[in-house]
């Protein structure tokens, strides 16, 4: 008792004592943060950059190479039906019976097919018959039933233009192919039943397709709206895409 008492500052006086030293604490521990946060900012917005640079030069080069690739298959097409209209012209005027009997009609779809991206060209009779082939290595031939493919079975329903057939393989012809294929007009310029068609193997797109194939993961594939795969590079164990394809 004897000694004398502390005497204990004022509180406002201890906090205003504090205060810088909080302050110093603060600064700190900015500093540690900011020599932390910063680095690792610049880092990934760099990252970000690079990343979106990649990406955006890899949709360019997909969108260069899909455009390459539809004016391939858009030029084929179109020499196709140009094959299809130099038939159609060739044969004006004749009826089945005479289209049949005439081994012109034949040596000129045989010419039309040298040199030409097509594997044959064909008449089909308005009874679903194929009656002359420029593949055929002979004259005449005798008939083939076509009445189950479905090039034959949509022209033959009413399609206008130009259909493209589903990839078959033929054990007659002896080779996988698919149709493009038109109706036959007659002399009212009206469809008569019958169909020019000309064969076109899947083989013609995938040796293009195949020069374009940079990574292990990379395929190439031409199908029509419906799904149907007409040509792929690596092949695809499918002919069709199923109806719950985020492509379709």
């Amino acid at each position: 008792l004897d000694q004398p008492i502390r005497q204990m500052a004022p509180p406002e006086v201890a906090v205003a004592g504090a205060l810088p030293r909080v302050r110093r604490l603060f600064r700190l521990r900015a500093l540690w943060l900011a020599s932390v946060l910063v680095p690792l900012l610049a880092f990934a917005f760099a990252a970000w950059l690079a990343w979106d640079n990649v990406m955006s030069e890899t949709r360019l080069r997909l969108l260069r190479t899909v455009d390459i690739l539809h004016q391939q298959a858009l030029r084929a097409v179109q020499v196709q039906e140009s094959l299809l209209s130099a038939t159609q012209a060739h044969i004006a005027g004749m009826d089945w019976p005479q289209i049949q009997r005439s081994e012109e009609v034949w040596r000129f779809l045989r010419a039309l097919t040298v040199g030409s991206p097509s594997s044959g060209i064909g008449l089909v009779a308005p009874d679903g018959q194929l009656i002359v082939s420029g593949r055929a290595t002979a004259f005449p031939m005798g008939g083939l039933d076509l009445r189950s493919r479905d090039f034959v079975q949509r022209i033959q329903g009413g399609w206008r233009g130009t259909y493209v057939g589903e990839v078959i393989d033929s054990s007659v012809a002896g080779f996988t192919h698919f149709s493009v294929a038109t109706a036959r007009l007659g002399p009212d310029g009206r469809p008569d039943g019958g169909i020019i068609l000309s064969g076109f193997s899947p083989a013609f797109f995938t040796e293009f397709f195949a020069r374009f194939i940079e990574q292990p993961h990379d395929f190439v594939m031409l199908t029509r709206l419906d799904g149907a795969v007409l040509a792929s590079q690596p092949r695809l164990p499918l002919s069709r895409l199923p109806e719950d394809s985020l492509l379709l």
